[in-house]
């Protein structure tokens, strides 16, 4: 698990300076500021594929262990946003099964009932399956719940949203805790030229069955790189806790990702 997280830094921090050294031979300079900025707008229309990494080093309450989960992400704008999340965890190991295993697939389909030039808002169903591997790395239910997604370009220069899920468990293991999950990420982009941007979007998450939460802030830093018919956009986000309760909370996180949007 140590190599594990290692690699998980590393690959944060090399996507980021992959973007920023590659940029001069692949960026679309003539582009403007507002079509660049598209790349971060969750319910654009087009056809995404993101992979995306939470490396957290410092746990509240479990000192020297540390966590990590991988997302392989597919999404699909238009009047019905679509979004599929395959989660692959690595949790603190125990004496009895593996610690590291996909963890339980979500999916949720958000009508965007506003669609204007500068503000889109959608809401719609969520479903959870269980597909953890081990009971480490998921939670063995059936979750439903609702999805709701707002964006909004302020200007040229400013962008934000965010995203509110709820989940909570109607079927599966009778042996297996019930779940009831908020998670609200509120997301501000910050344009600073030829796709280079800051970025905040941390998710805070309320485990309401077990009462227990942490509230997260980031401030990154990113890069959007055109190229024929794919728009690339990598960036790398520490967040740090600054509301937390229970054991196994993030202190520390570092968010990287590799998000990549093909023309619909």
């Amino acid at each position: 698990m140590r190599t594990l997280t290692r690699s998980a830094v590393s690959l944060g921090l090399g996507l980021i300076l992959f973007a920023l050294c590659a940029a001069p031979a692949f960026a679309d300079d003539a582009a403007p500021d507002a079509a660049l900025a598209q790349a971060n707008n969750p319910l654009a229309n087009m056809t995404a594929f993101n992979i995306q990494n939470y490396y957290r080093p410092t746990l509240y309450g479990m000192p020297d262990e540390t966590s990590n989960t991988l997302w392989l992400r597919y999404a699909k704008g238009g009047k019905w946003f679509l979004r599929v999340s395959a989660p692959f965890n690595t949790v603190p190991p125990n004496s009895h099964e593996d610690s590291t295993g996909i963890g339980d697939i979500d999916a949720f389909a958000a009508y965007c009932f506003i669609q204007e030039p500068e503000v889109t808002v959608g809401v719609g169903p969520l479903l959870v399956a269980p597909t953890g591997s081990t009971d480490s790395v998921g939670t063995g239910k059936w979750q439903g719940g609702l999805a709701a997604v707002y964006y909004r370009t302020f200007n040229a220069t400013v962008a934000g949203g965010g995203l509110v899920t709820y989940q909570a468990s109607f079927a599966g293991d009778d042996e297996r805790a019930d779940t009831s999950l908020l998670v609200a990420q509120p997301f501000w982009f910050f344009q600073m030229g030829g796709g280079l941007y800051a970025r905040s979007s941390a998710a805070w998450v309320f485990d309401l069955e077990n009462d227990s939460y942490a509230v997260p802030f980031g401030l990154g830093i990113g890069k959007v790189i055109k190229s024929p018919g794919i728009v690339f956009n990598v960036f790398f986000e520490p967040q740090f806790t600054i509301l937390h309760k229970g054991d196994g909370q993030p202190a520390l996180q570092f968010f990287a990702s590799l998000n990549m949007q093909f023309a619909s």
